[in-house]
């Protein structure tokens, strides 16, 4: 799925000054490629991807993702098109505290509502599978290392087979070898996929994992060797 953002703008209000985050940001990102987004804490890495997704409104400029502008859409057919189209991988995990490993996997498909249960239930064991999670497949996240719940994250993601993974720094809380385990599984997985990847990093070595780096400096991304 191409990703393309022309002259992108957002601006946050705080107290009497506006300040501006994004600033007429270009990007592209075609079909199955990676793109990695490298840029200071604060330089609007984290906004960006609130507005790929979906989950953000920008004040002017477009995203279109594989021909269709997100700009237009109802907050309803926004969230339809990211349950379909987009997946999206946060630091933090965002696991659903309640839910079991396979529970919180399978939610992606059951939001979808086009499987039958026992179908749902055989993909979801198959994405932990992929992911080596097979023998914590009851397990709540609160039973879960921080590696084991950004694995759960991964498979929640990639399950419905979207064309776009939005990851927003998958190992930054991580240590290095997990997040070494989880960078190598989330690559591994978009490549058989064949997912196009934004993904947001401090890493420099993440980073040249990718197909293409951009800085996010001044608002806008600027092509890195």
């Amino acid at each position: 799925m191409s990703l393309q953002v022309q002259g992108l703008w957002k601006t946050y209000q705080q107290a009497q000054s506006q300040i501006e985050v994004l600033r007429g940001l270009d990007l592209s990102v075609p079909t199955g490629k990676t793109a990695a987004i490298l840029g200071q804490s604060g330089s609007g890495k984290s906004t960006l991807l609130s507005l790929l997704a979906g989950l953000d409104e920008g004040d002017r400029g477009s995203i279109e993702i594989n021909g269709v502008l997100l700009n237009p859409l109802s907050v309803e057919e926004k969230t339809r098109f990211r349950s379909a189209h987009i997946g999206i991988v946060f630091q933090q995990f965002h696991l659903i505290p309640h839910l079991t490993a396979l529970e919180n996997v399978a939610l992606s498909l059951e939001i979808q509502g086009r499987l039958p249960n026992r179908e749902i239930d055989g993909q979801a064991r198959d994405y932990l599978a992929r992911v080596q999670l097979s023998g914590r497949l009851g397990h709540y996240p609160s039973q879960l290392s921080g590696g084991e719940a950004q694995r759960v994250a991964l498979a929640r993601a990639l399950i419905a087979k979207p064309s776009l993974i939005l990851a927003d720094e998958p190992s930054g809380s991580l240590d290095l070898a997990t997040g070494e385990l989880v960078i190598d599984l989330l690559f591994d997985l978009i490549r058989k996929e064949g997912s196009s990847l934004v993904l947001v990093t401090h890493n420099p070595d993440v980073a040249a994992r990718c197909d293409s780096r951009y800085v996010l400096r001044g608002g806008k991304c600027e092509l890195s060797p």
